[in-house]
């Protein structure tokens, strides 16, 4: 979905916040990312756009990911999954989908800043209009990304990164990964070309444009209906990595193909971004990712 500008209370907030002060947050994340209860458990979140309204916030979370966690690359995600990376602290992974140009120019210096690495999850048609007239660029982020019409006055809220970005990134010890050829939905009745292009062409193109091999596949969108067995079967067949957002714990020995992130953004405030990652949204999203994973089991993955 497209970037994140809200600045309102969202009730999700005063949640979290009442959470937090309460300590209801601090205990659960107690139990639930506790190594010695519950083995090594991986976090993962995924942010959208980032304005540089939003810098200092962000920097925030990213000061408080750098203290409390072991941020991982996404080379060494295959590593953690099979048991080979022991660390004491919960692992957490760092994720940007939708390949706004602000995640270069913001998110990026800040993660440098910090010494984090991150996987960076791109649309590839959008990704091609980096030097294309801004209302191509805006009506891409409108009518594929679903962004908010009234977000788009601003360039940095539609503007992609470009292929030297994306290219740059990499050199800086980042990942690539595909988000799809154009942010298409994938589940079920989607037409099997359809599903080639974009998860599969995707890749192609990807690998080919920043000359690298492309392993992880973020699937757009989030609701249960945007799934479908042979979207998921395209991407086990050609993706090492797949990342959903049913907010879940990451454990040794399990599906490389649903790792679970927690949705953030740069606006949001610590207490939901530590809502995320010490286990709430985990019991939220508990039912949605249950009959996901059922999606998964009857498509016979």
């Amino acid at each position: 979905m497209g970037s994140a500008t809200r600045s309102t209370l969202d009730p999700r907030d005063l949640v979290a916040t009442v959470c937090d002060r309460t300590g209801v947050t601090s205990g659960v994340g107690g139990i639930l990312n506790s190594v010695r209860l519950r083995g090594p458990i991986a976090r993962a979140v995924n942010y959208h756009g980032t304005l540089r309204a939003w810098r200092d916030r962000l920097a925030q979370h990213f000061e408080y990911y750098a203290e409390n966690f072991r941020v991982l690359a996404e080379a060494e995600i295959p590593r953690f999954l099979a048991g080979e990376l022991t660390t004491r602290q919960v692992a957490l992974i760092i994720t940007f989908d939708d390949g706004m140009r602000t995640n270069y120019e913001v998110a990026a210096k800040l993660l440098d800043e910090f010494r984090l690495p991150a996987i960076f999850l791109v649309p590839v048609a959008f990704i091609d209009l980096a030097t294309a007239a801004p209302q191509r660029q805006r009506r891409f982020f409108v009518n594929e990304m679903q962004g908010s019409l009234e977000a788009t006055t601003d360039p940095d809220t539609y503007a992609p990164m470009s292929w030297d970005e994306m290219r740059d990134l990499l050199a800086r010890g980042h990942a690539v990964g595909s988000h799809s050829m154009t942010h298409h939905r994938l589940g079920e009745g989607v037409r099997p070309e359809v599903l080639v292009q974009e998860i599969v062409e995707s890749k192609r193109l990807l690998e080919a444009s920043c000359r690298t091999s492309v392993r992880s596949f973020g699937w757009p969108f989030g609701g249960l209906a945007d799934y479908g067995a042979a979207a998921q079967e395209l991407v086990r067949r050609h993706y090492l990595l797949g990342f959903t957002t049913f907010a879940g714990p990451i454990r040794v020995g399990g599906d490389p193909h649903a790792l679970h992130r927690s949705n953030v953004e740069p606006h949001m405030d610590l207490a939901r971004v530590r809502a995320a990652t010490q286990g709430l949204t985990e019991l939220y999203f508990r039912s949605r990712r249950r009959r996901f994973e059922a999606l998964v089991r009857e498509a016979g993955c």
